[in-house]
C-alpha cells in the first residue's frame, strides 16, 4: 500500500508505523499467552504502545500477600474438604476452586495489569488432595484389612461351632474333626503337585478346603440319638437313617446358599457343600445318597472320602476296634478304584506315614487312643 501509494501521508505522519504481514499463510503467526495464534506485528505494536503510554504489568507488594493468604486458604480448604467429605465430593470442590484461581489470575492480568501467579495455591490444593487421599486410602485399607480378619475370624469360629455341636452327639469321635481338617489339607498339598489338579487346587482353595472339612458331618445333627448313639450294630432301617446325615448336611447349607445369595455359594460352603453330600458315594456309584460315578463326585468330596475312612478305620468306637495304620491303609488300597479316587489312593499311597503323624498329634486320648499308632513308629521312623 506504502509503496502504490494508497497510504495518504496524514495517516502516518508523526507515528510510529511498523510493517509486517498478517497473512496466516505467511506463517508469521505466534503464540501468546493471551490468544492462541497472534501476528508477530500485532505483538510488536502492543508493546511499543505499552511502552509509550508506561503501562505495564506490575506484581506491587500486596500481591505477595495474596499469594500466601491464597495457598493457606487452599490448604485449608483441602485438608477440611478431606477430612469432611468423600475424595469425588472434594474433587469437584477443589477443582471448582483451581478453576477459580486460574481464571481470577487470567482476568487481573489484562484489564488490571496486575500479575498474581496461581502457581502456589493451585499446587498446594494438588499437593494435598494428593497425599491427603493416600493417606484416607490407606486408613480405609488397614480398616478394610481389620474388617477381613475379622470375617475371617468369625467364619473360622462359626464352622467350628457348627462342627462341635455336630460332634459333641456322638461323644466317641473325640478329635476327628481337627485330624480330618490335616488329613485333607496334607492330601490337597500333595494333589496340587499333579498337573492334573495343579489348576483347581490353588493355595487359596486349599486353604477353604481345610476350612471346610469341619462340615462335612454337620448332617449328624439330624440324626435320631437312638441311632447315632447305638452302642450295637444298625438295622437296616437305622443304617438307612444314617445315611441321611449326608442329605441333611448338603441340605442346610443349601438353605444358608438360598437365604444369603450367590456370594455365599463361592464362599467356603460350596466346599462344605461338597464335602458334606458326597463325602460316602463310592468310584464305582455303589455309595449314597446319590449315587455319583467317577468324576462325577466332586473333588472335595474324594478327598474328604479318604480322609475320613482313614479317620474311622483307625480310631476305636462302641461298634468295633481301632485298625493299625497299616490296616488302615491296606483297606484303602483294596478300594482303590471300587471305593475311592484311584489316583488319590496312589497319592495317598506315597504319603501316608503324613497321615500317621497327624493322628499321633490330634489323638482322642492322649494316654490311650495313640498306641496302637505309636507301637510300630520306631520301625516306621515316625515321630509323634
Amino acid at each position: 500500500d506504502l509503496l502504490d501509494g494508497r497510504v495518504r501521508r496524514d495517516q502516518i505522519e508523526g507515528r510510529v508505523v511498523l510493517l509486517g504481514t498478517t497473512a496466516m499463510g505467511l506463517e508469521a503467526y505466534h503464540t501468546s499467552p493471551l490468544g492462541d495464534l497472534v501476528p508477530g506485528i500485532a505483538i510488536h505494536a502492543t508493546v511499543i504502545e505499552n511502552l509509550l503510554n508506561q503501562r505495564f504489568f506490575s506484581q506491587p507488594g500486596w500481591t505477595r500477600a495474596v499469594e500466601l493468604l491464597l495457598l493457606a486458604a487452599c490448604g485449608i480448604l483441602s485438608a477440611l474438604l478431606m477430612s469432611a467429605a468423600g475424595s469425588l465430593l472434594s474433587f469437584g470442590i477443589l477443582a471448582t476452586a483451581a478453576a477459580g484461581l486460574w481464571v481470577g489470575a487470567e482476568w487481573l492480568l489484562p484489564t488490571k495489569g496486575v500479575f498474581v501467579s496461581p502457581l502456589f495455591p493451585l499446587m498446594a490444593l494438588g499437593l494435598n488432595f494428593s497425599l491427603l487421599t493416600f493417606l484416607k486410602y490407606r486408613k480405609e485399607e488397614q480398616a478394610l484389612r481389620q474388617r477381613n480378619r475379622d470375617l475371617v475370624n468369625m467364619q473360622n469360629f462359626t464352622i467350628q461351632c457348627l462342627a462341635t455341636l455336630a460332634e459333641t452327639r456322638d461323644s466317641e469321635t473325640g478329635r476327628h474333626i481337627v485330624r480330618c481338617q490335616y488329613y485333607v489339607k496334607a492330601l490337597a498339598e500333595r494333589l496340587a503337585g499333579i498337573k492334573e489338579f495343579a489348576r483347581l487346587l490353588t493355595e487359596e482353595t486349599i486353604d477353604l478346603l481345610h476350612k471346610s472339612a469341619p462340615l462335612h458331618d454337620i448332617g449328624k445333627i439330624g440324626v435320631p440319638d437312638r441311632v447315632l448313639l447305638k452302642p450295637g450294630r444298625l438295622t437296616e432301617d437305622e443304617y438307612e437313617e444314617m445315611k441321611r446325615h449326608t442329605t441333611y448336611g448338603r441340605e442346610a447349607i443349601e438353605r444358608a446358599e438360598r437365604t444369603y445369595g450367590q456370594g455365599v455359594k463361592e464362599s467356603f460352603l460350596q466346599f462344605g457343600k461338597e464335602m458334606a453330600g458326597s463325602h460316602h458315594e463310592w468310584w464305582n456309584g455303589g455309595g449314597y445318597p446319590s449315587g455319583l460315578h467317577g468324576r462325577e463326585i466332586p473333588l472335595s468330596g474324594r478327598i474328604m472320602a479318604i480322609a475320613d475312612v482313614y479317620d474311622a478305620l483307625i480310631c476305636r468306637r462302641r461298634y468295633k476296634p481301632a485298625f493299625t495304620h497299616e490296616e488302615a491303609v491296606a483297606q484303602i488300597e483294596r478300594g482303590k478304584g471300587v471305593h475311592f479316587d484311584p489316583l488319590l489312593v496312589e497319592v495317598f499311597a506315597g504319603m501316608h506315614e503324613t497321615f500317621r503323624r497327624i493322628a499321633l498329634a490330634y489323638p482322642d486320648d492322649p494316654e490311650v487312643e495313640g498306641s496302637h499308632l505309636r507301637a510300630d513308629r520306631d520301625t516306621a521312623g515316625v515321630e509323634a
